[in-house]
């Protein structure tokens, strides 16, 4: 089976069967357009309510396994996912959330898999709105090459974004410090001099920290960093349930790409 974006969630996931039928069927699979032996017909799927029509049927009649499946999950789901080799993960934006629900957040799932092989095939989405479905957007990645679909509309943002995840580390170092400075992830995003009232009560240091973040803004990992960023500036992480942390190679060293920022990002 070729692989796509889909299957590699729905072969993490266990690869479940579709609520469907599944019969045999050629052609490729109207949504990822995986070429098909066997899948679930259209009318199984496509109700009154089906959206997005020009985008997610545009291959043929008939739906993989895994499209299928993931059809079925109803409505916007699975949400915010990430598929790494045979790992799923439903992580978490707010690590207070994550923390009180024994789950992983994105801060720390994001910083672990960084270690493992540059070839590993990735996929997920990252999103700030669980409503819309997004997994038929997902790109096909990797670790060394990755890219989320990141949906965060109010930052005017729905699009693919490859970013490389040692930048992702040192960025998001930058902006936990600032965080932790006290300023808030909308005015780390528009520009710190947008709270005149806190920025004038020191200058000196907002101009600092601005400088560097200034510096950083157009980088694609700056917003997968901003949403995924804490209050803190350590990047100790807390341990995760089992099954949470994705396996590490004997052969991935640890400064392979974790390490502390580079000295340009570090904030003085």
């Amino acid at each position: 089976m070729t692989l796509t974006a889909p299957i590699l969630v729905w072969r993490a996931a266990g690869a479940p069967a579709p609520p469907w039928p599944v019969e045999p069927a050629t052609g490729r699979c109207a949504t990822c357009a995986a070429p098909m032996t066997a899948g679930c017909a259209m009318r199984h799927v496509v109700g009154p309510t089906f959206n997005n029509h020009a985008e997610y049927l545009r291959f043929g009649d008939w739906f993989c396994e895994a499209c299928s499946w993931l059809y079925s999950q109803v409505h916007g789901k699975p949400g915010n996912v990430l598929a790494v080799g045979d790992q799923l993960y439903k992580p978490l934006i707010s690590l207070d959330a994550a923390a009180a629900g024994d789950r992983v957040s994105w801060r720390d799932v994001l910083l672990q898999i960084a270690e493992l092989p540059p070839e590993t095939p990735v996929a997920g989405v990252l999103t700030t709105d669980v409503k819309p479905r997004l997994w038929p957007r997902m790109p096909l990645a990797s670790i060394g090459a990755f890219a989320l679909y990141v949906h965060a509309p109010e930052y005017d943002l729905s699009t693919a974004v490859a970013f490389d995840l040692r930048r992702f580390r040192a960025i998001l170092g930058l902006i936990e410090a600032a965080r932790a400075a006290g300023w808030r992830k909308a005015r780390i995003w528009h520009g710190l001099w947008s709270d005149y009232a806190r920025a004038a009560k020191d200058p000196a240091l907002t101009s600092r920290i601005e400088a560097q973040l200034q510096a950083v803004r157009s980088d694609p990992a700056f917003l997968p960093a901003l949403l995924a960023a804490g209050k803190g500036g350590s990047h100790d992480q807390p341990p995760v349930r089992p099954g949470d942390r994705p396996a590490r190679p004997a052969d991935a060293g640890a400064t392979a790409r974790g390490g502390d920022p580079p000295a340009e990002l570090r904030l003085l």
